[in-house]
This record gives structure tokens, sequence and C-alpha cells, in this order.
């Protein structure tokens, strides 16, 4: 009984859905022209929300802090190993 209703319900929408889609009007895009234009709309974009020289301190800062955290790690490594302590 399903089989008959899946197969009757494909014969309909095939009726009525490809008809349909048949009737819209072809769209030719060049896809490579639309994903770079919109990348760099996007790049811009964010260009223009997002100053340059306080994105640039805050990598810095963040770069530096990451480099302070390594060199204690490794100084502490170091002591670690040390048999005196």
């Amino acid at each position: 009984m399903k089989i008959i209703k899946g197969i009757l319900l494909t014969l309909i929408l095939s009726l009525i859905l490809i008809p349909g889609i048949n009737a819209l009007p072809t769209i030719q895009l060049d896809s490579a022209a639309v994903i770079s234009s919109s990348f760099f709309t996007y790049v811009r974009a964010a260009m223009y929300f997002l100053p340059v020289g306080t994105v640039a301190a805050i990598l810095a800062i963040q770069v530096s802090i990451w480099i302070f955290r390594i060199i204690v790690a490794v100084i502490k490594a170091v002591w670690d190993l040390l048999p005196f302590v």
C-alpha cells in the first residue's frame, strides 16, 4: 500500500512540478565573477568597519601575551628539571 501511495504521489508531483519548473525563466550566472565580487564586497565592508590600526594593536598585544606565556613555560620547565630544587 505504501508503494502505491509513493508512486501516486510521485506521479502527481511530477505532473504539477515539472511544467512549473519548465515555465521558469533560465538564469545564467558566471560563478567566478559572482564569487569574487561578493567576496571582495565583504572584505571591503569588513575593512570599512574595522579600523586597521586598532586591529593591528589588538593582534600585537595578543601575540606578545602568547610569547610571554611560552617564555614563562620554558623557564618553568627548565626550573623543574634542575636537581637542587
